[in-house]
């Protein structure tokens, strides 16, 4: 009589249990990041983006060769106060933060008509909160820069997207904070910007 091994069937199965299981321990990700912010989603084309704000995103000071730059406003009145500055609906919202944290202006940076950044500035007075409600959802960092300037930031980031939250520390008597979202596979193609 011959008895057929399972053992044949079995390691592949454990093989794959084991590497889902180490990718989750090693990422240390709760959730997926954000990759939008209400209806601008990280990839999308000028054209798509045109459609939805109304904006022409146009070149600027600090881009470099085929990256444009499109700044938005939470505040119509605001908006309506600079114009040529564009609004999006308050009804937007940063994903995993409360409704009524909004930032003022929204930055859309574009490289070979690709989103690929999108920079929400203004929030004020919610540093510790913001910090606090990221970290409990997505886990630690996986990174946090200190500057000497007196800005610090957290990083976390997968293969495809990156999501900082940049922050003066309360030394400085200035309760500033800075969320950006961004498409890294995008980011890599474009030439190095001293800054970023």
């Amino acid at each position: 009589m011959h008895i057929k091994s399972t053992h044949n069937h079995v390691l592949p199965f454990i093989v794959l249990l084991f590497l889902l299981i180490s990718n989750f321990v090693y990422s240390g990700q709760k959730q997926e990041l954000p990759r939008s912010y209400g209806p601008l989603i990280l990839g999308m084309s000028i054209k798509a983006f045109k459609a939805i704000t109304g904006a022409d995103p146009l070149w600027c000071a600090t881009c470099v060769k085929d990256e444009l730059e499109a700044t938005l406003h939470t505040n119509k009145e605001e908006a309506r106060r600079l114009r040529g500055k564009h609004f999006i609906s308050s009804g937007a919202s940063l994903k995993y933060q409360p409704p009524n944290l909004q930032p003022k202006s929204i930055h859309c940076f574009f490289y070979k008509d690709r989103l690929y950044l999108i920079v929400m500035s203004y929030i004020r007075d919610e540093v510790e909160a913001v910090k606090a409600r990221y970290e409990a959802i997505l886990g630690k960092p996986t990174g946090v820069d200190v500057w000497d300037t007196g800005i610090s930031q957290l990083r976390w980031e997968t293969s495809s997207t990156m999501l900082r939250v940049a922050y003066m520390t309360k030394t400085s008597g200035i309760d500033w904070l800075e969320i950006s979202y961004g498409d890294l596979k995008i980011m890599k193609q474009k030439p190095y910007r001293e800054f970023e």
